[in-house]
């Protein structure tokens, strides 16, 4: 597999706290890559850095497809197919699901006329199972179908790479599987994904390689079921006593 993305050294500092220290990696096409690690490793943190949203990298070089984006603006880091979704609901909560899809979508899919792009984001909402409620106001939907709102607006843009910033947060048991699901789907239909989430059984039933960041610094990576037996993760999300019991 060629990597659809690539990240070298990128760093970012809020005065004298280093929230990302160096880091390095990669995403194969057509990879699921899972990214672990306690609160305040730098998760999200990365996620901003890569979209620009709300802010870039201080050093570093990030490609898409062999592209360096690093000095684009998010709109054109979007156009040129890295999008992202957030830990909490995104959506427009005052407007329609439908209209959600719509104001998402790039400005390509509405040359041929409003009736084309309406057509578009509908079948968007029907792969998501939430057609039936594109006319509900987005607050009165589940904290499920919020979730699948937001997923499918990130799709709207035609991403080659989706990142995905702890999808199941919130979810029942049932809705976690059902997310695994949805997450393995759009994957299988050739969209490259990024992931981070604290629910271990996700990132492992998802994940073609798992990477755990710890003091924003890469602290294992490999194999998801290798990552999760790893002493020095343990030793990062239970204490150093956990870590050889």
């Amino acid at each position: 597999m060629t990597d659809i993305l690539a990240v070298e050294g990128i760093s970012k500092s809020f005065g004298a706290l280093k929230a990302i220290r160096g880091l390095s990696f990669s995403l194969a096409r057509n990879e699921v890559l899972g990214i672990a690690g306690p609160n305040g490793s730098g998760k999200s943190t990365l996620f901003n850095i890569l979209t620009k949203v709300p802010f870039g990298p201080d050093s570093g070089e990030i490609r898409i497809d062999g592209e360096a984006v690093t000095r684009l603006g998010p709109r054109h880091i979007v156009e040129k197919g890295l999008v992202r979704s957030f830990q909490t609901e995104t959506d427009f909560e005052s407007i329609t699901v439908l209209e959600n899809v719509l104001v998402s979508m790039p400005d390509a899919d509405f040359r041929t006329g409003a009736a084309a792009a309406k057509a578009r984001a509908r079948e968007i909402l029907d792969d998501f199972q939430l057609l039936d409620q594109q006319d509900r106001i987005a607050s009165e939907i589940t904290v499920y179908d919020r979730k699948k709102l937001m997923i499918a607006t990130a799709l709207a843009c035609r991403p080659k790479v989706l990142l995905l910033d702890e999808p199941a947060a919130g979810l029942s048991r049932p809705e976690v599987a059902q997310m695994i699901e949805l997450i393995r789907r759009i994957n299988a239909d050739g969209v490259s994904i990024i992931v981070i989430e604290h629910i271990i059984s996700l990132l492992v039933s998802v994940s073609n390689r798992l990477m755990v960041l710890n003091f924003g610094e890469l602290l294992a990576e490999g194999a998801p079921q290798d990552v999760i037996r790893d002493q020095r993760v343990i030793e990062a999300y239970l204490g150093p006593a956990a870590a050889h019991v």
